[in-house]
């Protein structure tokens, strides 16, 4: 029963993946078409930029000559930062739906967080028995733990091989 709620919510999950993507992939090209536009005081200066901030049109007003050099320069600077903002705001308006529906539903990462619990439900296996078939646990007297020298009494020690077969060290 809860491992078909799990494919149940992981389908549901993924589907509203995909859903996501393809209202990402609709912004982006809504995005692409922005523009905006920023005009300095007194209309001297007329700037358009594109979503990227690009400046693609810059537009000077008949009296534009009125103008010294650094007063043009800075109705440039001017035009061009509130051309800037403009195309921000529109850009961040444009993507408010999905940053809603973002903050509206868990992250991945918690989602991901509610899948730890399986592992933790799935048992690491027990170790292999060491008591010989037909032998109870309190029959089985031996424990691991190291050999002691009274138990290898009167066993020669083999000489090692390096040649084929078990004892070659690259077996």
């Amino acid at each position: 029963m809860a491992n078909e709620r799990r494919k149940a919510d992981l389908a549901e999950a993924l589907e509203d993946l995909h859903e996501r993507m393809r209202l990402v992939t609709e912004l982006q090209r809504k995005r692409a078409e922005l523009t905006g536009t920023g005009t300095a005081p007194k209309g001297y200066v007329t700037i358009d930029v594109n979503a990227d901030s690009v400046v693609i049109r810059t537009r000077f007003s008949d009296d534009i000559g009125d103008l010294d050099f650094d007063e043009i320069a800075e109705a440039v600077t001017v035009a061009a930062r509130a051309a800037v903002a403009d195309v921000v705001g529109k850009a961040q308006a444009l993507t408010e739906p999905l940053t809603a529906q973002r903050d509206s539903r868990p992250t991945l990462g918690e989602m991901l967080e509610d899948l730890t619990g399986v592992r933790t439900e799935i048992s690491t296996p027990p170790p292999a028995t060491l008591i010989p078939p037909g032998a109870s646990v309190e029959e089985s007297e031996w424990e691991p733990g190291p050999v002691e020298s009274d138990a290898a009494a009167g066993y020669e020690q083999m000489p090692r091989r390096h040649g084929p077969g078990v004892n070659r060290l690259s077996w």
